[in-house]
C-alpha cells in the first residue's frame, strides 16, 4: 500500500463506515486507484458517476483516459462522444497530443465526428503526428487515408497539405495526396479544383505520377485559358517541350498573337542563359503578321532577344513585308437578303465582290439579327441561335454556336470589342403587377403596351459572348430602361448611347418613342454601370464608330424624326463635339471603320423608305460624300469589315 496516496485512503476508510464521499476532479484519479486496490467497488461507482457528471471541455481528454484506465465502458462512450460533438474545440487541447494512435484513428473513422471543415482533421492529426513525429511520422500515411483529401478545398491541399515536410519526405504520401487529387479532377463535380493557381501544378502532378488523364484534363484548361495562365508563376517552370506543345497546339485558345509573343518572352526571359537559344524555335509558331504594327515595330523590333538572333530577325522582316502587302485589302461585308450570300465592298477598288462560300442556309426573317467578325470568322445571331463561318476557307461550313440564354428583341444592339462580343437589350418585359396583366400589341418595329401606366416598369439584361471559350455570361442590364440605342467599346469600356426610353418610374413614365440622350459607362471587370457625360441630342436607332478612340455617334431618329448629324466623344476631355453631317438622314443603319475613314451603309431615310448608299467620312477633311450605291437590300445594322 505504499503508493497509494494518503488522502485517497483516509477517504476510502470513511466511505466504509459512512458509505459517503465527496471525490473532486482533483483528487479523483488517486481516489479510482485506491478504491480498485481495496476492492471498494461502491466507491469506484460513485467515481465514475461523478466523472460522468463533469465531462466538458476541459476534462473529457482526462476523463476519456480514467474511463479507459479504470475499464468503465459507458463512461469512455460518453466522453468519446463529447470528444466527437466537439472535435474542433477538443483537438486544441494540449492533453490532445497525448491520445495513442488508436485513439486517433477511431476518432477519424467515427460517423458522428462533427467538424466544421475537413481541415480540422487534418491539423488535429499533424499536431498529433509532430508532437513526437520521430515515433509517429511513420502513422502518417495510415492516418492520410482516413482524412477524405476529396473533400479539401484546392488550394489547402495545394500549398499547406502537398507542400508539408513530412508529405515530401514520404513517397508512399506523396503519391496517396496526388492520387486523391486526381479522383477529384476526374470523377468529381467539383468546379473550385482546376483553375489558374492549380492547373500548372495538377498538369506536372499528372506527368510525374503517370496520370495521363488528368495531365489531359489539366492541358485542356491551359489551352482554353491561355491568356491568363501565362501569368500564373508556374509557367515559367515548365520545361521546352511542354512549352512549345502548348504555343502550337491547334486548341490553344487566345486573344491575340501580342500575348502569345509574350508567353513565349515570359518563359525565355526566366533563364536568358539557358534559354534564349529557344527563341528561333518558339517565334516560328507567332503569326506576328497579325499583331497591331504599331506593336510589331515599336516593341518586337526593339526587344534585345530579337537583335542578338538573325533567324529571328528575318522572321521580322517576313512579317512586316507581309503586313504591308495585306494592307488596304478591307473591305465591307454585309448579306444580300435577297441571295443570302455575304457580299464585300472594297473601298480602294470601289468593287463589289461575292464571297461564295458563305452563304446563309438557315433562317434570319426574324428581328434582330446581329453579324460581327472576329479573326477570320463572320458570327450570325439571330434572336438567340448563333452560328459561325470562316470566309476565308473555301470548304467552311456555318457551325451551330452557344446560343445566347435570353431571346432577344428588336431594339437590342451589339458591339465587338478583341475576343468578346456584348449584346444589350434594353426592351422592358411585359409583366403583371397587383394581379393585372399588362398586354402588349406588335406595331411595325414597335411594341406598344397597354395598362396602369403607374404599373408598368421595365427590366433590362446584357450577355456577353467569349469567343474563345464559346460561352456566354449575363451581365448587368442598362440602369437607365431603354432600348434601340447603341454600343461603342473604347479602352475596355463599353458605352451604351441614346436610345429609346421605357415606360419606367425611372423615365417619369414616358412613351415608347421619347428619344433621349443619356450615355452609361459599363465596366467588364467591376462589372458595373456608371452615367457618362450625355450626347448633344437625343436619338436612336443610331449607329457607332470607333476611330482614334473617338466614339463617333451617328444619324438615328430624333424629336423631330430621322436625323443626319454627327458627333465625336473624346474619352480624355470628356465633350462631345458636333462634325460634319452625312448627305442623308439615316436609322437603323452600319457604320464601319477602314483605313481611318468612317463608312455608313445602308438604313432608312424616312419611313419605309431604303438608303441604297454608302458614304465615307474623312475625318481631316470634316466631310461625307457618297462613294458606292447598293445594288440590293442588306439586313439592318449588319455592316462589318473583313480582311480578304
Amino acid at each position: 500500500m505504499t503508493d497509494l496516496d494518503s488522502e485517497a485512503v483516509k477517504q476510502c476508510i470513511e466511505f466504509m463506515y459512512t458509505g459517503e464521499a465527496t471525490p473532486t476532479l482533483e483528487t479523483i484519479q488517486t481516489l479510482l486507484h485506491a478504491s480498485r486496490f481495496l476492492h471498494l467497488d461502491g466507491l469506484t461507482e460513485l467515481c465514475f458517476e461523478k466523472l460522468m457528471g463533469e465531462i466538458n471541455l476541459q476534462s473529457c481528454l482526462f476523463i476519456k483516459h480514467l474511463a479507459h484506465t479504470y475499464s468503465c465502458k459507458d463512461l469512455e462512450v460518453a466522453a468519446n462522444n463529447f470528444i466527437l460533438s466537439n472535435f474542433d474545440s477538443v483537438s486544441g487541447k494540449t492533453s490532445f497530443v497525448d491520445l495513442s494512435k488508436d485513439d486517433i484513428v477511431q476518432f477519424m473513422k467515427s460517423n458522428d465526428i462533427q467538424i466544421s471543415t475537413v481541415i480540422s482533421l487534418w491539423n488535429a492529426t499533424m499536431a498529433w503526428i509532430k508532437y513526437d513525429v520521430e515515433n509517429r511520422k511513420e502513422d502518417l500515411h495510415e492516418l492520410l487515408q482516413l482524412l477524405r483529401l476529396e473533400e479539401y478545398p484546392e488550394e489547402f491541399i495545394r500549398v499547406t497539405i502537398w507542400k508539408d515536410e513530412l508529405i515530401q519526405e514520404s513517397d508512399p504520401c506523396k503519391l496517396f495526396v496526388a492520387q486523391a487529387i486526381f479522383k477529384v479532377i476526374m470523377y468529381s463535380n467539383r468546379l473550385d479544383v482546376l483553375n489558374l493557381q492549380s492547373c500548372l501544378f495538377i498538369k506536372n502532378l499528372g506527368r510525374n505520377f503517370s496520370c495521363r488523364k488528368a495531365e489531359n484534363i489539366a492541358n485542356k484548361f491551359i489551352l482554353n485559358n491561355f491568356d491568363d495562365v501565362i501569368f500564373e508563376p508556374g509557367f515559367k517552370y515548365l520545361d521546352k517541350e511542354e512549352v512549345m506543345h502548348l504555343i502550337q497546339s491547334h486548341d490553344v485558345r487566345y486573344c491575340s498573337e501580342v500575348n502569345l509573343w509574350k508567353a513565349v518572352k515570359f518563359w525565355i526571359e526566366h533563364d536568358v542563359v539557358e534559354r534564349k537559344n529557344h527563341f528561333p524555335d518558339m517565334l516560328q509558331h507567332v503569326k506576328m503578321e497579325k499583331m497591331p504594327s504599331h506593336f510589331l515595330q515599336n516593341t518586337v523590333r526593339n526587344d534585345d532577344l530579337l537583335k542578338f538572333s538573325d533567324v529571328c530577325k528575318d522572321m521580322l522582316m517576313d512579317a512586316l513585308f507581309r503586313q504591308v502587302s495585306n494592307e488596304g485589302k478591307c473591305s465591307i461585308a454585309m448579306i444580300d437578303r435577297s441571295s443570302k450570300v455575304l457580299k464585300s465592298y472594297e473601298p480602294i477598288s470601289s468593287q463589289w465582290h461575292d464571297i461564295e462560300n458563305v452563304k446563309i442556309g438557315f433562317s434570319f426573317t426574324e428581328n434582330p439579327v446581329f453579324i460581327f467578325v472576329i479573326e477570320e470568322y463572320l458570327y450570325m445571331l439571330v434572336k438567340k441561335a448563333m452560328h459561325r463561318i470562316s470566309w476565308k476557307e473555301k470548304q467552311s461550313e456555318w457551325v451551330e454556336m452557344s446560343t445566347m440564354h435570353t431571346k432577344r428583341e428588336p431594339g437590342a444592339t451589339s458591339f465587338t470589342i478583341g475576343r468578346f462580343v456584348y449584346v444589350i437589350d434594353g426592351r422592358s418585359i411585359p409583366v403583371a403587377v397587383n394581379g393585372n396583366a399588362i398586354s402588349e400589341t406588335k406595331i411595325g418595329r414597335h411594341t406598344k403596351r397597354s395598362g396602369n401606366k403607374s404599373e408598368i416598369y421595365s427590366n433590362s439584361s446584357g450577355e456577353c459572348y467569349d469567343s474563345l471559350l464559346n460561352s456566354w455570361t449575363h451581365i448587368p442590364g442598362v440602369p437607365t430602361p431603354r432600348t434601340n440605342g447603341c454600343l461603342a467599346g473604347v479602352d475596355d469600356m463599353i458605352y451604351y448611347i441614346g436610345g429609346k426610353l421605357l415606360a419606367s418610374k425611372e423615365t417619369n413614365w414616358l412613351g415608347m418613342d421619347s428619344p433621349t440622350n443619356i450615355v452609361e459607362m459599363y465596366d467588364p471587370v467591376s462589372k458595373t454601370w456608371t452615367k457618362a457625360v450625355t450626347i448633344k441630342n437625343a436619338r436612336y436607332d443610331c449607329a457607332s464608330a470607333v476611330l482614334n478612340k473617338s466614339i463617333y455617334v451617328l444619324g438615328g431618329v430624333g424629336q423631330q424624326g430621322r436625323v443626319n448629324d454627327v458627333e465625336v466623344y473624346d474619352i480624355i476631355s470628356k465633350v462631345w463635339t458636333s462634325v460634319g453631317s452625312m448627305t442623308v438622314p439615316r436609322s437603323h443603319f452600319s457604320a464601319c471603320v477602314i483605313d481611318g475613314c468612317i463608312y455608313a451603309v445602308g438604313g432608312d431615310y424616312r419611313k419605309d423608305a431604303y438608303d441604297k448608299t454608302i458614304e465615307l467620312f474623312d475625318p481631316h477633311k470634316r466631310k461625307w460624300e457618297v462613294v458606292k450605291k447598293l445594288n440590293m437590300k442588306i439586313i439592318d445594322n449588319a455592316a462589318v469589315v473583313i480582311n480578304i
